[in-house]
């Protein structure tokens, strides 16, 4: 690979990933309020922050690779039909890893939390 080819592909990963900003912003700040509120809620800031790193470091990793990926094979294969096997498998990995940061998500929002008080359990009133 040429420094030119270098480059673009720099600049094409770079590019993808400014995509992602907002949403990168997002998790960074649910990580800040993760540990402001560590003291209080311990258990729930321990699953949030991991979840949102994995969700951080997956949705970088992911744009590079697939970036990268399409590039790389078809420069030293040219067989798109490699490519589309890799991609797919990528693409497998990468959303068994996003359910596994969401499942971290689902916990950290129900794991722990006190039963509320239904209707049907508080006495009637004017009683």
């Amino acid at each position: 690979m040429s420094a030119g080819d270098s480059s673009g592909l720099m600049v094409a990963i770079l590019t993808s990933c400014l995509v992602h900003i907002p949403t990168i912003l997002v998790w960074i700040a649910g990580a800040v309020l993760a540990i402001m509120h560590w003291r209080k809620y311990p258990q729930v800031s321990m699953f949030t922050l991991a979840a949102l790193g994995i969700f951080i470091v997956l949705t970088i990793a992911g744009t590079i690779l697939s970036t990268w990926l399409p590039v790389t094979i078809m420069r030293d294969s040219g067989d798109s039909s490699r490519l589309g096997i890799v991609l797919a498998i990528s693409g497998c990995i990468q959303s068994l890893i996003a359910a596994g940061a969401w499942g971290l998500i689902l916990a950290a929002i129900f794991k722990g939390r006190p039963a509320e008080a239904t209707s049907d359990s508080l006495p009637p009133r004017g009683q």
